[in-house]
């Protein structure tokens, strides 16, 4: 059986961007933000801001303090539990969300968000 080559379909997500009128207001917003940026970038880059000189008690310290800093069981302590906290506000809130919405069909973009906003600070 012989198979005929076909054109490899276009991706239509991009035409109907290019297309439709939300992407393009969606391209103009890009545009406008983009040149935004660019005036900011030009306008820090020519800016002069005074040299700030440290006080002694304000530099930070040797290498041979942070090594100390990590061998003390106290500080790797401290960074698992705000992993943990992180992990865990991270975990609920998604898990909440995917709850809310297959047990009790709110919708997870505009009510659910709101519910998960509360545990979220």
């Amino acid at each position: 059986m012989i198979r005929q080559r076909t054109q490899p379909e276009k991706d239509s997500s991009l035409i109907y961007w290019q297309t439709s009128p939300a992407g393009n207001a969606l391209g103009i917003a890009l545009l406008v933000f983009a040149l935004i940026l660019l005036v900011m970038l030009i306008a820090v880059s020519l800016s002069r801001f005074p040299k700030i000189e440290l006080k002694e008690d304000e530099k930070s310290g040797s290498k041979d303090s942070y090594l100390a800093l990590f061998k003390q069981k106290y500080v790797w302590l401290f960074f698992l539990g705000i992993f943990c906290y992180v992990s865990t506000e991270q975990g609920t809130s998604i898990f909440m969300s995917t709850f809310l919405e297959q047990y009790h069909g709110v919708n997870p973009q505009t009510d659910g968000a709101q519910a998960v906003s509360y545990f979220g600070d």
